[in-house]
């Protein structure tokens, strides 16, 4: 009879134990989105600003699938917050032909820390030793298209990054999964000689928006 009561009593202290538990982990999640909405980063203004300094490409022949192509760019990555500090990982920049949904190139992105109200001019090159060497493939359709905008004198390119960025503020951090989009570039390209540069003046801000 004593060890049933026992057994009992045990089984209540598990279940209590468990209950607690349970409410423990809902007020943990309950806090947590009180103080990312509070004071995450998405309670602001964005606090990342990208922007395209430069782009320029040579060496490029559809002759050879473009595997003597270069593209040269440069990005300005600002953090515009004085609150928010920005660490960005290591991932990935993909280069596009316009209306086009297969990369051209692609050229990875080293990690970068961005104090409060703090900016870096980043140098990216693509080509056909970035990725680890491992470039996307390039279909016929695709150099078709490049060739004949090229005989006519212009280029039209997309760039989009694939991004993990943390915003910290103090001891809390929160993670995002950010995809920037630069679109619209338009290059004056010289068939002759394989190369190009970017058509106008100044930089071009590109798209930095929290995930819906």
């Amino acid at each position: 009879m004593g060890y049933l009561a026992q057994k009992g009593c045990s089984s209540v202290l598990q279940l209590g134990l468990i209950f607690l538990l349970a409410i423990l982990g809902v007020c943990m999640l309950v806090a947590g989105v009180f103080m990312t909405y509070k004071y995450g980063p998405n309670s602001h203004e964005q606090p990342l600003v990208l922007k395209l300094h430069s782009f320029s490409l040579s060496n490029l022949s559809v002759s050879n699938s473009l595997s003597t192509a270069s593209w040269d760019t440069s990005f300005l990555f600002a953090n515009q917050d004085s609150t928010f500090e920005i660490v960005i990982e290591r991932y990935e920049s993909l280069l596009f032909y316009i209306n086009q949904s297969d990369a051209l190139s692609c050229a990875p992105v080293e990690p970068i820390h961005l104090g409060t109200k703090r900016q870096k001019l980043v140098q990216i090159k693509f080509n056909s030793t970035a990725c680890a060497g491992e470039q996307p493939y390039i279909g016929d359709h695709m150099l078709e298209e490049i060739r004949r905008d090229g005989e006519e004198g212009t280029l039209n390119f997309k760039l989009s990054m694939d991004l993990l960025v943390m915003y910290q503020r103090g001891l809390l951090g929160w993670h995002y999964h950010l995809k920037p989009d630069c679109g619209d570039l338009h290059v004056k390209f010289v068939a002759a000689t394989g190369n190009g540069g970017l058509i106008g003046d100044g930089t071009k801000a590109c798209l930095v928006s929290f995930p819906k």
